[in-house]
């Protein structure tokens, strides 16, 4: 008997405790949201406004998005909208200052330096926040609603986080671009004019001014320049500002083909280098200035987005590697992941140095096109060059040999075998070829104890 009422004292004990935990947990609960400020989702807010003096800010959902309709039309920034949302949807009350304050004065709330005006989906209430002082240990803000008495802290951060201009809000992107959704870019100014056309599947081919393979990263480079650019300060749209600012007469124009829409970008450096750079996207926001490095960015010629590889390929593809260096053959095979020295000498290779070497060839590009007809071979030392390389592919194939002649200077020359054209190159890229098979073959460890 004594053992059962003991049991049943345990029982009772432990659902008293239960019930205790779980009364103290919802007064905490209850006590976290009578802190909130606002208790509201953000996907319930509809519109939010924000007045900082005479200025007020004004967005508006639209879908996903979010639009400024004051004081003027225009996109939203994403990433400030987002922070805004949270700031109101996290926002809560430190602690009541004043249930029933004589003056608002003394607490900055007389004249307000911010109020925040909020609408909600179905027209449910939003009390508006009024923002004054920090109080004097710089941590907090006054505040209080707008139509009841009290006087509350809130974090200082709040006020910071809502204290947003226009200029603040609006969307900064200079032109909208998705660059690998990009058919065309034609470029023209300073005398010169460049087409470049997707071939798909991430080729790019130039049209004009010489029909040629373009440096398909090139494009791609300056594709995401266009896409990152952003705008500095809004000017003005209206109808003299073309001709106000020079953009009648442009340093550049880039016109982008994008899913049959087209979109242009007409850039006029400023006369004041101060300033930076004046912009124009089609469509956009009016004239606009942006960083003057854009115009550096996006100025190119012909050459620098041509493709000036000497060869095609990746390095997961090579199966094989004949190199010929100062009357010395070495050969090379991959067997599963690791590489061989097969010629003079069977060996382990350091894979380390048969990469280093491959990727030198992959990313090679000349920087001077010497001659187009070979017609001086012996001149560059090309009709016994001091090196060669040739690379066999998984596939069986082989790409066209690489022949290597004399070093001038800052050139290496260079040609690829199956073509008449003599190329310079980097006279660095000799060191990446080895010149014999004890730079190659792998170093043999000692034993233990010898």
């Amino acid at each position: 008997m004594r053992w059962r009422s003991l049991g049943v004292l345990v029982l009772v004990l432990a659902v008293l405790a239960g019930a205790y935990y779980a009364l103290e947990a919802k007064g905490k609960k209850s006590e976290g949201d009578a802190n909130q400020l606002f208790g509201v989702d953000e996907k319930e807010i509809e519109t939010i406004s924000i007045r900082r003096g005479g200025e007020q800010v004004v967005l508006k959902r639209d879908g996903d998005s979010w639009r400024m309709i004051e004081p003027v039309q225009a996109k939203a920034d994403r990433t400030e909208v987002a922070s805004l949302l949270n700031a109101i949807t996290s926002a809560r009350l430190e602690r009541t200052i004043n249930e029933e304050p004589n003056s608002l004065g003394e607490y900055g709330l007389d004249r307000p330096a911010l109020k925040l005006t909020v609408s909600l989906k179905g027209d449910k209430p939003f009390s508006n926040l009024l923002l004054g002082d920090k109080n004097p240990n710089g941590f907090s803000a006054y505040a209080k609603r707008e139509d009841k008495a009290p006087v509350f802290l809130v974090a200082d951060s709040l006020r910071s986080r809502l204290d947003r201009n226009a200029t603040d809000l609006r969307d900064k992107t200079l032109l909208h671009v998705e660059p690998d959704k990009v058919k065309r870019v034609e470029m023209s100014g300073r005398g010169r004019s460049i087409s470049l056309s997707n071939a798909g599947t991430d080729q790019w081919e130039m049209v004009q001014p010489i029909k040629a393979k373009a440096d398909s990263s090139a494009v791609r480079n300056l594709l995401w320049k266009i896409k990152n650019a952003r705008i500095k300060e809004f000017l003005s749209s209206g109808a003299d500002t073309t001709r106000r600012y020079g953009l009648d007469r442009p340093d550049l124009i880039v016109a982008l083909t994008q899913e049959g829409a087209s979109k242009r970008l007409l850039l006029k450096k400023a006369s004041n280098p101060t300033v930076g750079l004046y912009a124009l996207a089609q469509p956009g926001e009016g004239v606009v200035i942006v960083d003057g490095r854009l115009l550096t960015d996006l100025s190119k010629s012909p050459f620098d987005l041509r493709d000036r590889s000497l060869l095609r390929f990746e390095t997961t593809d090579v199966k094989a590697i004949q190199l010929h260096r100062d009357g010395q053959s070495l050969a090379l095979a991959k067997e599963g992941d690791l590489w061989k020295l097969t010629t003079p000498i069977s060996a382990d290779a350091q894979a380390g140095k048969v990469y280093n070497l491959l990727y030198g060839l992959k990313d090679l590009r000349y920087h001077v096109l010497v001659e187009n007809d070979g017609s001086n071979l012996a001149r560059y030392g090309l009709r016994s060059p001091q090196a060669e390389v040739e690379l066999t592919m998984a596939d069986g194939s082989r790409l066209p040999a690489l022949l290597f002649g004399k070093v001038e200077r800052d050139r290496l020359y260079a040609k690829v075998a199956t073509a008449p054209a003599v190329y310079a190159i980097d006279p660095k890229f000799l060191d990446r070829i080895p010149n014999g098979p004890d730079a190659l073959k792998q170093e043999t460890r000692p034993e233990a104890g010898k």
